[in-house]
């Protein structure tokens, strides 16, 4: 290979770890509670995770070599994920606002950024779940910020009475 070559190849490889890690920094402080996992990269080269008791849920964020990212989590409470995807979405969402829908599984296809949305609505007490492939950054910490807004919110608001 030419060493210009090499050298291009160089500086884009670069820029892409550090467009890489400000994507790390930027879905962390979304979601108070992710960090880097100390494992190797279960889907993608950089995996974030959140396991504690006292936040928001429980799973993976990864963000692969091409900056899309994909989200897995359960054990999220249901009113916390029905309203996040709501102030996300609205009306835009499948068959409209998950905020009051019966137990079950929503899917939603997004032609752009061809994306497959999966959420289940926990029965009673049982949390829900949120499987999303493949977002871009802006939109996955658009997600995770929902999310923490309004698990915040209903704190709050569980705290004032």
């Amino acid at each position: 290979m030419e060493p210009t070559v090499t050298k291009a190849l160089g500086k884009w490889q670069e820029a892409r770890d550090k467009a890489r890690d400000h994507a790390v920094r930027a879905l962390c402080l979304a979601l108070p509670g992710l960090a880097r996992s100390d494992r190797l990269g279960v889907c993608c080269p950089t995996t974030l995770t959140i396991d504690s008791p006292d936040t928001l849920a429980r799973g993976r964020v990864c963000v692969d070599d091409d900056g899309r990212v994909s989200i897995a989590f359960d054990a999220v409470p249901n009113a916390v994920l029905t309203e996040g995807i709501d102030a996300v979405f609205g009306a835009a969402w499948g068959d409209g606002p998950l905020v009051g829908a019966a137990p079950g599984t929503y899917c939603w296809d997004s032609e752009e950024p061809h994306t497959e949305f999966t959420v289940e609505v926990g029965a009673g007490a049982k949390p829900g779940s949120l499987d999303v492939g493949y977002l871009p950054v802006d939109w996955a910490g658009e997600i995770l910020d929902a999310l923490t807004a309004a698990r915040d919110r209903q704190e709050r608001e569980a705290v004032t009475g």
